[in-house]
Order: structure tokens, then sequence, then C-alpha cells
């Protein structure tokens, strides 16, 4: 990656991070942004939404608020969306946060500068609000891992009453649970392991990866009705099931459809996600804590929603719809512990 893109995308995580500590201007000449050191009272017109001409490639719009608020607004291939803010210093010539940057407004453009890189922001009052390019969604109910010691990271289903839940890396046991109840009401259990398995319920079968290939399981008694071709050289971390295509996901992000009757194996993407479920038409993508709803032709994220902040010690990956809801597993690192948690979407 070239000097110039890597300073661009410092700048942002200058302007976006969690920085919010006051202090001295920033140095200026040689050691900082060329012109005035800052001070003095910031000019109220860079208060409003800017859409990005330049400067910083996987941003689209930045949002500066009166106070001092920062919205960096991201797109990235395919439309997959996130949202960044934070708090930093500004004079009246210079925003300041991990580094400093001279500002210069003329008409309807702004101007970010210092001694490597200039970022240019077109003024555009009908860009969307934050709220209206990342939606938040809450927790609206949560049930605890069916075992004391699984990785429960895996991935969960729906059977048409119950959430199906791999709640084990490396389990020939699949959890039946009653959302209503949070109860535990049976499982299936098959004859072989199944490592890393993502689940997904479809077509009356129980679908099952294995590694990197996925298995067609009668539910009723277990039974292995088909097995997929080597599907990728890694290990699967996200199925689901659109008519006769099969869409997966593997650790290297990458995106790919098998087709369960002729085994053509058509690559699609390169997104690192972490669960799928496709639900009357769309396909849901967990990826951080961010679930993308997706067409399929041409694909494209059609809205993103971020399951409150992004937080080390939270992450979330499987997913599925009891018919009302989305579900996904949650794993809080601070407390090992797995849940499923059902989500306001």
């Amino acid at each position: 990656m070239k000097t110039k893109t890597l300073a661009g995308a410092f700048l942002l995580l200058c302007l976006i991070a969690a920085c919010t500590k006051e202090g001295p201007p920033g140095p200026t000449g040689s050691q900082g942004p060329q012109g005035p050191g800052g001070s003095g009272t910031p000019d109220p017109n860079i208060y409003h939404k800017w859409e990005v001409v330049s400067g910083l490639p996987n941003t689209k719009y930045v949002i500066i608020k009166n106070d001092n608020v920062y919205y960096q607004m991201d797109s990235a291939a395919y439309g997959f969306k996130d949202i960044y803010s934070a708090t930093a210093l500004i004079t009246g010539s210079q925003i300041a946060c991990w580094s400093t940057y001279n500002y210069l407004l003329s008409n309807d453009t702004l101007y970010l500068d210092n001694s490597s890189e200039t970022i240019v922001l077109k003024r555009n009052d009908n860009a969307p609000n934050e709220t209206q390019w990342v939606f938040s969604v809450t927790e609206t109910d949560s049930i605890g891992s069916p075992i004391l010691n699984g990785d429960g990271r895996e991935d969960i289903g729906f059977d048409g009453n119950n959430i199906l839940w791999t709640a084990d890396v490396n389990s020939s046991t699949i959890y039946m649970i009653d959302p209503p109840s949070h109860a535990v009401i049976g499982q299936y259990s098959f004859s072989t392991n199944y490592y890393y398995g993502q689940v997904n319920y479809a077509a009356a079968n129980i679908w099952i990866s294995n590694g990197a290939t996925v298995d067609k399981v009668n539910p009723a008694n277990g039974s292995v009705l088909a097995t997929s071709p080597s599907l990728t050289s890694n290990i699967l971390t996200a199925i689901a099931l659109e008519g006769q295509h099969l869409w997966y996901c593997d650790w290297q992000g990458n995106i790919a459809t098998w087709d369960i009757i002729s085994n053509a194996i058509t690559p699609r993407l390169q997104y690192p996600v972490n669960g799928m479920e496709y639900v009357n038409g769309y396909l849901y993508m967990v990826s951080g804590n961010k679930v993308h709803k997706c067409q399929l032709s041409p694909f494209k994220a059609v809205a993103t929603y971020a399951i409150g902040s992004a937080n080390a010690n939270t992450s979330y990956s499987g997913i599925t719809h009891d018919g009302s809801s989305f579900w996904v597993v949650k794993y809080n690192d601070s407390q090992s512990s797995y849940s499923l948690v059902k989500l306001s979407i």
C-alpha cells in the first residue's frame, strides 16, 4: 500500500478513533502541519455533512457536529457499510487528535492538510445522517449456552420450531432450543463429529459443515444423504442454502456457492463473515458487530445493522431467523461465555 494511502487511513483514525484528550496544539513547521498554530474559535461553517472528494478512498461521508463529534461513514465494495465516531479538538485553524491537520474552508469545500497529505471534502446537506447509514439494533432476549465448556461460536439454524445450535467446536450433537422458554428440549445426535460445524436447516434437511465439506443430513434418523466436494482449502465459517445454491464463507473470507445438484462451485466475492442466513429473498451475513442484508442479483448490501457498538470483549457469529426475529451467537470474552441473543431487526 502506498504511503499516501496509509496517511489517509491514519488521518481517519485520528479523526474517528476514541481520541478525546485535550492538550496543547499540535506542532507546526517541519514537525507538523505547515501554517499557523491551532488557536481561536472554530469556524462554524465546518459543522456540516461532507462528501469525500479525495484522500479517503474507503470513506463516503464525514459528518462534523457542533459538539466536535466526528462520524466517519465508510463504504467498501458491494455496499458493505461501517461507521465510526469520536471527538477531537477543533480550533480556528486546526483539527487535532493523535495528529494535527490544518483546515481551510473555501465556499463549499473543506481542505484538511498536513505536510504529507491533503483530504478534500465537499459540503453535501443531502448526505444521509449517521443513523441512516448504519441502523442500530439492540439485544431483546438472551439464552445461555447448553454446555459449560463448549465453544459455542459455531453456528445456529432454525427447524421451524427450535433453534439448532452446534455449541461445541468438535461435536456430534446439535442442541434443540425452544426460543420462548429458553429450554433445551432435545438434540440431534450423529455418528460422526463435526469440526467447526456450521448448520443450516432448509428444504426439510439439516446441512452441516465438517471442516471444508458440507453434509446433507436426514433429521429423522441422522443419516447422511449427500456430501459436498471439498469446497475450499480452509475451514468454513458460514453456510446458507438459497434454492439449489449453498452459499458459504471460509476463514480467508472467500465467499462462494456450491450447486447442490450439479456440484459446481462458483466464487462470488471476498468478505469475511461468521454467519449466514437466507430469509425472504435476502442473504443476511454477520461480520464483526454488523449484520448485512444483501440482495443477490446483482450482489449488494442494501442495509447494515450494528449490534450495539464494536467492543473488543464481545464478538458475534452465526445467525438464524425464527420466523419473526433474528438470533445471533454472542461471545463475551471477559466472562468466557456464549449466549444466543435476539435482535430488534
